[in-house]
């Protein structure tokens, strides 16, 4: 085997990502002090690259530039070169994602930002073809050693803008939360929604489970039919389209086109995770059965392709196989009519292998047809049976895709990415009375507690190869505390929501900031560099800020925890300005809103049989509600005073007041 003509630091790095880079002839180094003292000692300015494993630019661009011998010694010269794994570093991301954004008007990976040495950025920029890569590296290296004020200036100017980017102030006002203004958000918009395809009206297209999850929500508790055909539409069509791996499950990060048709074939497990919350909840709302498949198919392909033997899921799998993207998803018509012969007509009918289907190379990707009774018809053959052939057909695919060369897995496990994951699994159980998928949740919780938290109860952020590193993000918690309640909700074991409560004591002890009354991205034990981070957009995944605004209001009304309803309120007036001008980038606040303003429920079941009762009256959609059952005396506020050991009661609450107990949960008009 030949040895590596070059080797740098990353070579002693967990990340697949910066692993892939550890024989580049760019001297590389991981983000940290080391690197920061060296870019002092030397007056270099640091070159920070961030990107992923399965971002196909970074690919390309590594290819490109960071494989070539004098591009590497342009870089080498002039700059102490920092590799960065935005997964492991998400605060570092961040930091410089504002920088390109505010330079550049745009974001993306890969990120190439230059800094200081104390890691103030002065200019940035995403993906550079060589040459132009070879020209701004010439450019900035000159400007650094003969016009440093000048660069001095930038990087003052940048990092002003990225504190007034990070600057939330506390609203003292105590104006109401009102449900017309929220309906009045929802109605501008509207006036930005794919009516066709479901989605936004622009391309690319992503699946944004967060504001689904809200519009579904809204659809049902407003009685908006124009919101719930939307948000149905729009699972519909993604489920539809080549953004769903139609014989294997699960979604590509998002689709380059406005009809779901091309995904950008990386697979995600924050979409994933989100996605099979968000299908499961939908499918207890329209009982549609389709819905219910995605689920299952889905849980299936991250139990097959996404599981590592530490019971915790892998981060991504890759866009690309061998370099060329989507190679592994493809197919040619020859293939299918290799595999299905007599038969093959029907199943290119089926998945959209005509025009809709073609993409490049006479490549096709698969789509599942919209109508399929009338493929049956066209056919003569019943629905039930085409539905019968499907599943064939899908093993048959399966299999032979399985002897293609696989795409990269970036096989680091993250804790928040992690906890979405468990919150899914809950959910699914719920909607679904699934117990292998609460076991899975429950499995999953116990390996998080075991493999990302030290002896000392301090939490870490990634795990992989048995070693846990880097100090766990606000994020992190935020989304464990929302497992932890989601499930109790599955469980009804108390300790889940005993130790939701002790993430949100740390979270208040190590990112609160007491002058805006939000939470910083990282800890105050963790000097900050450039600006100390408070993220409270929702993007495709929710900020940190708005689950645990909501994880906050859950919590107080589980335990009876004033103090906790009053932070929660407070952290939703700082945003209540910007969400309700700019709903598509709020949606879980948005969600606390609507629950302030309109309604909120306490379901409770206490007695003999309550647990089995509550999960019956959990596989529907109950929007604001929070379900609660015990057959037995329990030291949680909700349950005092109303246990009859021998019967089964329920009681509702609704906006702070509760009815009288009834026998039969469907008597209470939910």
């Amino acid at each position: 085997m030949n040895q590596p003509s070059f080797t740098n630091a990353l070579i002693h790095e967990n990340s697949p990502y910066l692993l892939q880079h550890a024989h580049n002839p760019v001297n590389w180094m991981p983000w940290g002090e080391e690197a920061l003292s060296l870019s002092q000692k030397t007056n270099r300015p640091l070159l920070i690259s961030i990107g992923y494993s399965s971002c196909h630019w970074c690919h390309v661009m590594e290819a490109e530039s960071f494989e070539n011998v004098n591009v590497a010694k342009l870089m080498n010269e002039n700059f102490v070169c920092i590799k960065v794994d935005r997964e492991e570093h998400p605060e570092v991301d961040a930091l410089y994602m504002s920088a390109v954004q505010l330079i550049t008007g745009q974001g993306g990976w890969p990120l190439n930002c230059w800094a200081l040495p104390d890691g103030r950025p002065f200019f940035a920029g995403t993906y550079f073809p060589k040459i132009k890569w070879m020209q701004v590296l010439e450019q900035i290296g000159s400007m650094y050693r003969s016009q440093y004020p000048k660069i001095l200036e930038y990087a003052e100017r940048i990092s002003e803008g990225i504190r007034q980017q990070n600057e939330i102030s506390m609203d003292l006002a105590q104006n109401p939360f009102q449900i017309k203004d929220l309906n009045d958000s929802v109605y501008q918009w509207k006036n930005y929604w794919d009516k066709t395809h479901g989605g936004s009206n622009r391309a690319p297209k992503f699946p944004l489970p967060v504001n689904l999850n809200f519009l579904l929500q809204y659809g049902v508790v407003q009685q908006d039919l124009e919101s719930l055909d939307f948000v149905k539409l729009s699972l519909q069509r993604m489920s539809e389209g080549g953004i769903y791996d139609q014989i294997g499950g699960g979604f590509a990060r998002y689709s380059t086109d406005i009809q779901w048709k091309v995904p950008h074939f990386e697979k995600m497990l924050y979409d994933n995770a989100q996605l099979i919350g968000l299908y499961a909840q939908a499918f207890a709302h329209y009982k549609e059965a389709h819905f219910e498949k995605v689920i299952h198919q889905s849980i299936t392909f991250m139990e097959r392709e996404m599981k590592s033997d530490f019971h915790l899921y892998y981060a991504a799998l890759d866009a690309d196989s061998e370099g060329v993207e989507g190679a592994f998803y493809v197919w040619k018509k020859e293939e299918i009519l290799e595999l299905f012969k007599d038969e093959s007509s029907l199943v290119m009918e089926y998945y959209r292998l005509s025009e809709d289907g073609l993409w490049e190379d006479d490549n096709y990707i698969l789509m599942r047809s919209q109508q399929p009774e009338v493929v049956a018809f066209h056919h003569s053959i019943s629905i039930e049976t085409l539905n019968e052939k499907v599943k064939n057909w899908e093993e048959i695919l399966l299999n032979h895709r399985t002897k293609r060369i696989r795409p990269g897995l970036d096989d680091k496990q993250l804790l928040g990415w992690n906890a979405l994951m468990v919150k899914a699994l809950a959910t699914a159980a719920m909607k679904l009375n699934n117990h292998e998928y609460k076991q899975l949740a429950i499995k999953t919780m116990e390996a998080i507690h075991t493999h990302f938290k030290n002896e000392d109860g301090a939490w870490y952020h990634s795990f992989k190869n048995g070693k846990a590193r880097f100090d766990a993000l606000a994020e992190d918690l935020a989304y464990l505390i929302d497992a932890h309640i989601e499930l109790y909700q599955c469980t009804f074991e108390p300790a889940h929501l005993m130790e939701a409560e002790k993430l949100a004591k740390s979270l208040l002890n190590d990112f609160f900031d007491s002058k805006s009354g939000m939470f910083y991205v990282s800890s105050l034990k963790k000097e900050a560099v450039v600006a100390r981070q408070i993220e409270f957009y929702d993007n495709v995944t929710p900020s940190a800020n708005s689950v645990i605004a909501m994880s906050l209001w859950k919590l107080s009304r589980y335990l009876n925890l004033p103090d906790y309803e009053a932070l929660s309120e407070q952290m939703l007036r700082n945003v209540q300005t910007k969400l309700l001008k700019h709903t598509e980038s709020y949606g879980l606040w948005a969600e606390l809103f609507l629950e302030r303003s309109f309604k909120h429920c306490e379901l409770v079941a206490t007695g003999k049989g309550a647990m089995e009762a509550m999960q019956q009256v959990a596989q529907n959609y109950l929007p604001s509600t929070l379900l609660a059952a015990s057959e037995e005396e329990s030291e949680l506020p909700l349950f005092h005073q109303r246990f009859q050991t021998q019967k089964l009661q329920f009681f509702l609450c609704q906006n702070q007041s509760c009815g009288l107990p009834v026998e039969d949960w469907k008597m209470l008009g939910l």
